[in-house]
């Protein structure tokens, strides 16, 4: 029986709400069939139908107070848990009773739209909550009657579904976007809740989300977006699953066919995602690496059959793989961790390309971590945490999650041959496990020990090339081992990882068990086409790293019995390597041999290569291994990404990388030309990090790099400054910007730095594997802190002693000062995203660098309209033409939209101040009538408070402020406009005054300083996010508004621009303007 009641406005008002309940269950089915999903369940049998008189009751619900009041002996806890809501443990004054358990909740917490919950309210029908499940024992959605009836539906749509082309739009404000989040939320709830309808709960889920976002058109805007997707809820909620579909197939049939790219597109679409913040996407188009692949194939039968042949049927599992199950199970608290918070940071982490279903990261993000629809998106946060830890503590059925499980295959063209399969997993799937990982992370990590190194272990795949290296370095050492498998990830035997990860690491296992108890589907991109996926680890799974590094733990244990005190052995996912005696290896290989496939690892002996160290070792290494197949050499061979061997393969090894950067830098400068914003972010941002790794792991190449060092300082620099730079410049652009350069790194200079630094750091790691401990609790990590914090400050103090150099040979140093001011160079550390406004055309970019040196700006009048000769710095003073006005308003605007968004009360610009005869104030004081002030706000610094603020633009180098120091100048014009307005601010608007001091380069004074730390603080607290983000945010917002009016009045007009004879625009009359008409025959 459904009871509602209604909140008591007084404790002096009876709370009372009589229902009379009558025709129980008869009115079921039809109530369902309006809910707001469609779900409902058929009507019970009349068998189960009452009487209306003994169904009768009058139901009171009382407040807090009536209970504290309450004259039976009952404590108080026990009669708020009789209406506290089970959903959110909050005390129920206004809600809807379960007619099973009698628990009462809130209309929110019960996932009922206002319309369901008003028709329930003035109903006398049943309402069981979720928890319960309704008694009823068929189910129907729109036309479709039972479970196998729209689960076959589902199913068929899905299929379709997943051979569709990308064609999605993200969600847009308002009241259709909070709908749609709450429709997604109950969804998933009938999951998490275990209703009758969790075995299709997540089917409906990856249905729902295309079907409703797909765009109405490639370019249609928000508005159009939000009409559809009203309109398509409506749908939704009556069931019309057909006439969706028709819609979405018809706009599916309109859209264009992807073609193979020409060069003006690659280069428009690099500069699409560079200016969407999308570096690593955008540095795709710029690869010459021979290593990387071509692109996608198509689905044809020949790379169906292939892609097969990579993803194995099931193997029986050798019982010598398997463990002996002696650990206990996990406790469920350790989920306990899986918040919504957790979530929302895992889908802030995420990035990449959607699933089968097309949803990609960004959209997941915009729905998770919503400014616009914070309540929805934190509710959706919520219901995925649940989800997540219902994963991690239940055994779920497989065909539950089928659709969360499947994966995206795509097959990428290897250059020299053959077929690289990419998984790209449901992004859904990726923040969960993300979440997951996270919380297990140390357990994982403990599991898999100090020698397999995938583990997430810091540095961990550094401190194994280094231990190597050192072994192999050894006079003791007479060879390598680096040993190949084949298809390892996707051979991997399930059955005994699932098995060996339950009792070595507990936690883990119940959360991989419910992925990959069963085979599941991967999609081929581009067709309807899919492979089944039942050994290994599914491809696009973030957890299948860790997995890995566990399921093969066993393994690696095995093997280290084998080896004699001056052989090691070291892992990273599938690449092992075995270093030290020929004969030791042997053995070591035997033993790899003969236990690796049990556990699904198959080594490779055609693509295993043995570096011989000497050649006075090669006699025995071929006695030894010539009957194996395994590839012998003297030369060297690739390690992790690395190389070791002879010096002699290390060289042309680096040399063809090298080479290889070479053009890409050569293609990056040829976009500056006309991008040189984009193409020095995407350099330093991107570029740049492509031989970090090489320079972190081989050691002693350093004049290799000397090409790659060429071309960036002959060829990129000028194409993105606009001309050729000296020597002492390219020493100044090697400086981070906190120093005053420009973070192009020399390549040669810093080469042989971070392979020391790589080195120290890893240090800890890397002798507990030349010990072969793998206890990973001998992992001294506060020592690997201590390094890392001594080598930051070694490489500040030497950034310092080279800015102090290259200082003391400017005849000007000023400008270094300048440069290197806190925000001052946030407009170069920011990517250019276009929705900010953190764009800059190619004169606008290469004027704000010579800005920043003091060049000389090109193409500017000789003499200004005042009657001066031009230089820069008259440029930022001269008040003709009104740009300094015009900076100065724009930092006014920027500063009130940043109080605002900290919801400070009552932000006004141009404030007037209350008249005043000023007879009892300072001599110097602002007595004006109409004196303002350009900013005022209450509430900044404390509750109530009137704050007024007055902003000041000054440059540095004009003349009256030219021969005072960077540090005093701002303090000087700050006590400037104390003097005039603050015994004012406080004697007669009773409020307190703070000066906004500003520099045309950038710097702010230590009260403004104060002032956006302050603000924050409050926007970061108010919107939960990172202080670092907010406050970086706010630092960078200003440096764009201020640079572009900067800009603005470098090259703007100044003075009269017509003609004295020429009449003026507002002088005007249209319609009198003479006007003959040509004559046409």
């Amino acid at each position: 029986m459904a009871r509602r009641t209604t909140t008591r406005s007084s404790p002096d008002v009876e709370p009372v709400h009589i229902l009379s309940v009558t025709q129980a269950l008869r009115n079921a089915r039809t109530l369902f069939e309006e809910h707001n999903s469609s779900f409902v369940e058929q009507r019970s049998s009349p068998q189960n139908e009452v009487a209306e008189d003994d169904l009768e009751r009058t139901v009171t619900i009382p407040n807090k107070d009536d209970l504290d009041r309450d004259t039976n002996n009952r404590t108080t806890e026990d009669q708020l848990d009789n209406y506290s809501c089970p959903s959110c443990h909050i005390y129920v004054s206004e809600g809807i009773e379960c007619s099973s358990c009698l628990k009462w909740y809130h209309q929110s917490c019960a996932s009922l739209t206002d319309r369901i919950y008003e028709q329930l309210s003035n109903s006398n029908d049943p309402w069981n909550c979720q928890l319960c499940n309704s008694p009823l024992p068929d189910l129907l959605f729109g036309q479709l009657n039972g479970h196998q009836e729209i689960s076959d539906r589902l199913d068929k749509t899905y299929c379709e579904i997943v051979s569709w082309q990308k064609n999605l739009f993200m969600l847009p404000r308002g009241k259709a976007a909070r709908d749609f989040l709450t429709e997604l939320t109950r969804l998933i709830n009938l999951f998490t809740f275990d209703t009758k309808w969790k075995p299709l709960a997540l089917k409906f889920v990856h249905v729902f989300i295309p079907i409703m976002l797909q765009k109405p058109s490639p370019r249609s805007k928000a508005a159009n977006n939000a009409k559809y997707l009203k309109d398509r809820l409506q749908m939704w909620e009556k069931g019309e699953i057909d006439k969706l579909m028709s819609q979405c197939r018809e706009i599916q049939n309109n859209l264009k066919k992807s073609k193979n790219q020409t060069a003006d597109q690659r280069y428009k679409a690099f500069c699409r995602f560079m200016f969407e913040g999308k570096v690593a996407k955008a540095m795709r188009f710029i690869d010459h690496d021979e290593e990387s692949a071509n692109g996608a194939l198509a689905c044809t039968p020949e790379v169906l059959e292939k892609l097969k042949e990579k993803h194995p049927h099931s193997r029986k599992t050798h019982p010598s793989a398997l463990l002996s199950i002696t650990s206990p199970a996990p406790e469920s608290v350790v989920f306990e961790e899986i918040d919504t918070e957790l979530i929302m940071k895992s889908a802030r982490s995420v990035s990449g390309a959607g699933g089968p279903t097309q949803i990609d990261a960004d959209i997941w993000k915009h729905l998770i971590c919503s400014k616009f629809n914070k309540k929805q998106s934190e509710e959706l946060a919520s219901s995925i945490a649940e989800l997540a830890k219902i994963l991690c503590i239940n055994n779920v059925p497989a065909s539950h999650t089928s659709e969360l499980l499947a994966g995206r295959l795509i097959p990428l063209d290897k250059r020299g041959g053959g077929i690289r399969p990419i998984g790209i997993g449901e992004v859904l799937r990726r923040i969960i496990a993300k979440s997951v990982a996270s919380v297990l992370r140390c357990n994982i990590q403990r599991a898999a020990g100090t020698l397999q190194t995938c583990s997430g272990i810091e540095s961990g795949i550094e401190g194994a090339i280094h231990a190597m290296r050192e072994t192999f370095e050894l006079e003791t050492s007479e060879g390598m081992l680096l040993v190949d498998a084949t298809n390892a990830f996707n051979n991997l035997n399930r059955e005994a990882a699932l098995n060996n990860v339950r009792q070595v690491c507990p936690p883990f296992s119940q959360f991989l068990n419910n992925c990959y108890q069963s085979k599941t589907r991967l999609f081929i991109s581009g067709s309807k086409e899919f492979i089944w996926s039942e050994e290994g680890a599914t491809q696009g799974d973030p957890v299948a790293m860790d997995m890995y590094a566990v399921a093969t733990s066993p393994l690696v244990n095995s093997l280290a019995s084998t080896l004699d005190s001056s052989t090691r052995q070291a892992w990273f996912a599938d690449d092992s390597a075995a270093c030290g005696r020929l004969q030791t290896i042997k053995v070591w290989w035997e033993k790899i041999c003969e236990l690796g496939p049990a556990f699904g690892y198959y080594p490779n002996a055609s693509k295993t290569v043995l570096i011989v160290k000497g050649l006075e070792n090669l006699p025995c290494a071929n006695s030894l291994f010539s009957q194996t197949g395994i590839k012998i050499t003297t030369e060297g061979e690739r390690h992790l990404g690395a190389v070791i061997g002879s010096e002699e393969f290390k060289i042309n090894y680096i040399n063809a990388k090298v080479q290889g950067w070479v053009e890409d830098v050569k293609e990056l400068a040829n976009i500056a030309e006309e991008e040189p914003q984009i193409a020095y972010c995407a350099y330093t941002k991107g570029l740049c990090h492509r031989w970090k790794y090489f320079q972190r792991t081989v050691p002693h190449i350093a004049t290799l790099f000397q090409p790659l060092e060429n071309v960036i300082r002959e060829v990129l620099i000028p194409k993105i400054f606009g001309r050729e730079i000296s020597d002492q410049e390219r020493a100044l652009f090697s400086l981070p910007l906190r120093y005053g350069g420009m973070g192009i790194q020399n390549p040669v200079e810093i080469s042989d730095s971070e392979f020391a630094a790589s080195a120290a750091v890893t240090r800890s790691l890397t002798d507990l594997i030349l010990q072969q401990k793998s206890d990973l609790n001998l992992l001294d990590r506060s020592e690997m802190a201590r390094v890392k914090n001594s080598l930051l400050q070694k490489r500040n103090e030497c950034f310092k002693e080279h800015y102090d150099d290259l200082k003391s040979k400017e005849t000007d140093p000023k400008f270094l000062e300048l440069a290197r001011e806190k925000g001052s160079y946030s407009w170069l550390s920011a990517l250019p995203l276009k929705r900010l406004g953190y764009v800059l055309n190619k004169q606008s970019f290469r004027d704000a660098v010579r800005l920043r040196y003091n060049w000389k700006i090109p193409n500017v009048p000789r003499q200004c309209s005042c009657g001066v000769q031009n230089d820069n710095d008259h440029l930022l003073i001269c008040k003709k033409g009104g740009y300094v006005h015009i900076r100065h308003d724009a930092l006014v605007q920027v500063e009130a939209d940043i109080m605002k968004e900290a919801r400070c009360k009552d932000v006004v610009t141009e404030q007037h101040l209350i008249p005043t005869k000023g007879d009892h104030l300072r001599a110097r004081t602002e007595k004006g009538d109409q004196s303002r002030m350009d900013i005022a706000a209450t509430g900044v610094f404390s509750p109530m408070e009137r704050t007024f603020f007055d902003v000041r633009v000054t440059h540095p180098n004009a003349p009256s402020n030219r021969s005072i120091p960077l540090n005093k100048l701002y303090v000087k014009h700050e006590t400037e406009k104390k003097v005039k307005y603050e015994d004012r601010i406080v004697q007669v608007e009773k409020g307190s005054f703070c000066p906004l001091v500003f520099s045309t380069s950038g710097g702010v004074g230590p009260l403004c300083d104060t002032l956006h730390k302050r603000l924050a603080s409050i926007i970061a607290h108010k919107r939960k996010e990172k202080y670092g983000d907010v406050i970086r945010f706010i630092r960078t917002r200003l440096r764009f508004a201020l640079l572009k009016c900067v800009l603005m009045g470098l090259r703007g007009i100044r003075g009269k621009n017509t003609s004295q004879n020429e009449e003026q625009l507002a002088d005007i009359s249209f319609g009198l303007i003479p006007q003959i008409p040509f004559y046409e025959a």
